[in-house]
C-alpha cells in the first residue's frame, strides 16, 4: 500500500481520503465503523513505516474516562493491516487478532501505533504492533493476514 501510495502521490497528488499535514498523510477512512470507532478527526500515518497517530478523545473513552479496548484493537488491527498490505500489494482480511493491555490512555493524550511485520508468506502474513505513550507502551498486539485479491 505504500509503494502504491507513494506513486500516485508522486503521479496525481494524493489518492481520495489521504491529505498531507507535514510529516504525515492523514487518512481520513471511507468505512462507517472506522470513522465512528476511531473519530472523524482523520488519523495521521507517517510516510516510512506505516505508524498510525491518534490522539485520543472523548468519542475514543469509556465510562471510567479512559480509551476503550475496542477503539485500541481496531487502531491496532488497522495499523498490522496497512502494513502488511503493503507486502501483500492488496487488500487483506484479518483470521486472527491477540491484545495485550498494558496501561491507559486518557483524553488528550496523544498516541502511536508503530506495526512490524514477522512474515508475509504467500498465503498468510504475521504482523505485530505496539502502542505507545511517549516512551511507555500502551498495548502490545499480534495477528495473522490473508490476502483478498480480487
Amino acid at each position: 500500500m505504500l509503494t502504491k501510495l507513494n506513486q500516485a502521490v508522486a503521479a496525481d497528488g494524493y489518492p481520495d481520503g489521504i491529505t498531507q499535514d507535514g510529516n504525515f498523510l492523514v487518512w481520513h477512512p471511507k468505512s462507517q465503523f472506522i470513522r465512528n470507532a476511531l473519530g472523524t478527526q482523520g488519523l495521521l500515518r507517517r510516510h516510512n513505516d506505516g505508524a498510525i497517530q491518534i490522539t485520543v478523545q472523548d468519542i475514543h473513552c469509556n465510562q471510567n474516562g479512559v480509551m476503550h479496548g475496542g477503539c485500541i484493537s481496531s487502531l491496532m488491527d488497522v495499523v498490522m493491516a496497512f502494513r502488511i498490505s503493503d507486502l501483500f500489494g492488496c487488500g487483506v482480511a484479518t483470521i486472527n487478532l491477540n491484545l495485550n493491555f498494558m496501561v491507559g490512555a486518557v483524553c488528550g493524550e496523544v498516541l502511536l501505533a508503530l506495526p512490524s511485520v514477522g512474515h508475509a508468506g504467500r498465503k498468510i502474513g504475521f504482523c505485530n504492533s505496539t502502542l505507545w505513550r511517549d516512551d511507555r507502551i500502551i498495548a502490545t498486539a499480534q495477528a495473522n493476514f490473508v490476502p483478498v485479491r480480487r
